[in-house]
């Protein structure tokens, strides 16, 4: 359900955790982070999917970026992890879903991708995929977001593969972390 920030003074936000559940040593049921972020005070949460992606509200004086710090510690003291998070609130989502810039294209939605960044990563972008055979590959860069249409599926994508794995230790851009287009649309509807 969506918060009404004129009413309760909060914003819907969507926390995305970078690779819960995808390594054997990184597992956390969404059930348990539920649990956890709701003892630390958190409100309003849901999750989508294993793959750490939760809704919540919290106060509109409240930025992102002091989320993301606020996060990533409490999953730390809860679980013993390092969880690297990035936080958008529902217009920013919203504003993702939107603007599509592979739409005509019709892709499968596991086929098209979206990297969250922490930051507008276009110069790294450019410069990692410049000279690349793309295939039959698209990508576009829009704000702190990355997107990738890959036809051939994500592990034979020239672009995924020459732009790696985000890593929470990446300088350039910040930390980042990927979801499909069935996920985003799937957080897009709990909004």
């Amino acid at each position: 359900p969506a918060s009404s920030p004129e009413v309760r003074g909060s914003i819907r936000r969507i926390a995305l955790l970078q690779s819960i559940n995808l390594e054997q040593h990184r597992k956390l049921p969404m059930a348990d982070l539920k649990v956890a972020l709701e003892a630390a005070g958190h409100t309003n949460l849901a999750t989508v999917l294993q793959t750490g992606n939760v809704l919540f509200d919290a106060p509109a004086q409240v930025t992102n970026a002091e989320l993301e710090t606020e996060l990533r510690a409490e999953m730390a003291a809860a679980f013993d992890l390092d969880v690297p998070t990035l936080v958008r609130d529902a217009d920013e989502w919203r504003a993702v879903v939107e603007l599509d810039p592979f739409r005509e294209l019709d892709p499968h939605s596991s086929r098209y991708v979206v990297a969250f960044c922490a930051e507008p990563p276009e110069e790294r972008v450019v410069a990692a995929l410049d000279g690349v055979d793309l295939e039959e590959d698209r990508w576009a860069v829009h704000g702190r977001e990355i997107y990738v249409s890959c036809p051939n599926g994500q592990i034979q994508s020239p672009v995924l593969q020459r732009l790696g794995r985000p890593k929470s230790s990446d300088k350039s851009s910040g930390p980042a972390t990927v979801r499909t287009w069935g996920t985003v649309l799937r957080v897009a509807a709990k909004l």
